[in-house]
């Protein structure tokens, strides 16, 4: 992934696009230009929608980039930060080979309870994800850069989905369940269906490095760069 490059002139701008199926896309940009000599700000935000070639397969996607950077002769400092949110129906069920040819767009999701009953309309997938960099870039001499770039990835979200004779001991419910009959008596009951909702949340965090030597021209070496990383990860997943 490229992040923006230095825009020294003021700006802003819309593109628009779109395509087969309910396809649109949306992007507003703008930016300070160069401030002082130093300074710039830049923003961006987009929007993609679609309906989707799988049935059902539709999607509504947000993002947005904000960047602000502090340079000088030896010295570059960036903050990024880009977030994004996604809503979109299920789709990542395999096609069956015999469908291939008379129902290409089938989609298996949200339909557990049967194919003569509706399609379950909120078999989704929701995520959103918040990244933020900070950028240090330091020219120690005329052939020696140091580079540090702290950062901290966060994500959370959850898919919601329909099932069909569940067994209540998978949702923390023992003992028989009993229902009453219309003409008197109970049923005891083991399964239910159920809507039932799968929670993610995730954190990456830590610290990329670099320094790069760079030698005067017509050496045997070009560039040599010695680097590395400190990387933490955290997840925890919850069903409701």
């Amino acid at each position: 992934m490229e992040t923006l490059g230095l825009r020294p002139k003021a700006y802003a701008e819309i593109n628009n696009s779109a395509g087969s199926f309910g396809t649109w896309k949306t992007t507003v940009a703008a930016g300070t230009g160069l401030l002082n000599g130093h300074f710039t700000l830049d923003a961006r935000a987009s929007r993609v929608q679609s309906d989707g070639y799988i049935d059902r397969g539709w999607s509504r996607l947000k993002s947005l980039y904000l960047a602000g950077t502090y340079s000088d002769e030896k010295t570059l400092l960036r903050a990024l930060v880009i977030t994004g949110y996604e809503t979109t129906y299920q789709a990542w069920y395999g096609l069956a080979d015999s469908l291939l040819t008379k129902n290409r767009r089938y989609n298996e999701a949200g339909t557990d309870a049967g194919q003569h009953q509706p399609a379950y309309k909120n078999q989704t997938d929701n995520y959103q994800q918040d990244y933020y960099q900070f950028l240090i870039s330091r020219q120690l001499t005329s052939k020696l850069n140091l580079s540090v770039t702290p950062f901290w990835t966060r994500g959370g979200g959850y898919y919601e989905e329909y099932k069909a004779n569940q067994n209540f001991a998978m949702y923390g419910i023992s003992g028989p369940v009993y229902q009453p009959r219309a003409a008197g008596g109970f049923d005891t009951l083991t399964t239910t269906d159920v809507i039932r909702r799968r929670w993610l949340k995730t954190d990456l965090y830590g610290a990329t490095y670099a320094l790069q030597l760079r030698p005067a021209a017509g050496g045997f070496l070009s560039e040599a760069t010695l680097g590395g990383a400190v990387v933490g990860y955290r997840a925890s997943t919850l069903m409701s």
